[in-house]
């Protein structure tokens, strides 16, 4: 699945000495090949649902995520599981916030209309192409909760703050199996309420899971600039080059971005020190305006480019 990322606030480099910045970063998968990953290409995200009362069944390529409480009148619970790749993202956070879009639940509740919710570790490696109800990964301790759901809720988007657990993954100090979504309350579940949210799957990217990450960044420079880049021709038609310069050889990922800031094309490449001269390839863009942006170890650099045949 594409990874969509936001960077607000880009980072600032000072001439000579140290620099601070804040920076919010909202990181948010796509849809893939669903294939168990969650690698930050068209492979990756991994999310799915298992039910009770389809112990066998694997919806790993559902538009949505669900959790219901449990039952003692039929088998209707549902959990839920997500992971996120930090790999690429930062450490050394303020806070941290998982995003949900909530689907409206007002029709219908007959019993078990009210139940709580948590957010628990999971501490077994997991493919989303095979997790069903029977084959689960294993659940540790809540870190997160209760999230008290009553019916009617329209809750939109909602976002829940994950700060410790995202540091303890980031460290290591819990292996990052990613989370899972669910309800240990009991009733009789007849259209009991439920966490119900659109998946990473979801074909409106603006719906999908994300975390919102808030950072300061660190940065010594000593050349007045560590990276820049300038495109040619611009408007452009079907390419366009892409000329960068890095003060360091550095990984960085290009990508060509919309009006709204989601992400169209993407590509990694390994920067060496100087200059650098990369070809976009826009044959399968609309005319219209966009953004490339560069990501790296030195923070964002950005240039506007128009399409015009």
């Amino acid at each position: 699945m594409k990874k969509l990322y936001f960077l607000i606030a880009v980072l600032t480099l000072s001439s000579i000495g140290y620099a601070q910045t804040s920076k919010v970063l909202v990181f948010q998968p796509g849809r893939g090949l669903n294939n168990g990953t969650d690698s930050g290409s068209l492979n990756g995200g991994k999310d799915v649902w298992t039910n009770e009362n389809e112990p066998g069944t694997v919806n790993d390529t559902s538009n949505i995520i669900l959790a219901a409480p449990t039952s003692n009148c039929n088998n209707t619970k549902s959990n839920n599981f997500i992971r996120f790749d930090l790999t690429t993202l930062p450490e050394a956070v303020d806070s941290v916030f998982v995003g949900f879009t909530h689907l409206p639940h007002t029709t219908y509740c007959y019993s078990n209309c009210d139940a709580n919710y948590y957010f628990s570790v999971v501490t077994s490696s997991w493919n989303e192409n095979s997790v069903s109800y029977s084959n689960s990964p294993s659940i540790g301790a809540d870190f997160y909760g209760p999230i008290n759901i009553t019916f009617p809720n329209d809750f939109g988007n909602r976002e829940y703050k994950i700060t410790d657990m995202y540091r303890k993954w980031k460290t290591g100090e819990v292996a990052n199996h990613g989370f899972a979504i669910h309800s240990p309350s009991v009733g009789c579940n007849n259209a009991a309420v439920m966490f119900y949210a659109y998946s990473s799957d979801d074909t409106a990217a603006a719906k999908r899971p994300y975390l919102r990450i808030y950072y300061k960044e660190s940065t010594n420079t000593v050349k007045n600039v560590s990276m820049k880049a300038s495109l040619f021709p611009n408007p452009a038609e079907d390419y366009a080059r892409l000329s960068l310069y890095s003060a360091n050889s550095t990984m960085a990922k290009i990508t060509v971005n919309d009006i709204y800031g989601r992400e169209l094309q993407a590509v990694n490449n390994m920067l060496r020190a100087g200059e650098n001269n990369l070809k976009l390839d826009l044959a399968g863009l609309a005319d219209g305006n966009y953004t490339v942006a560069v990501y790296s170890s030195f923070g964002a650099v950005t240039q506007k480019l128009m399409i015009k045949r």
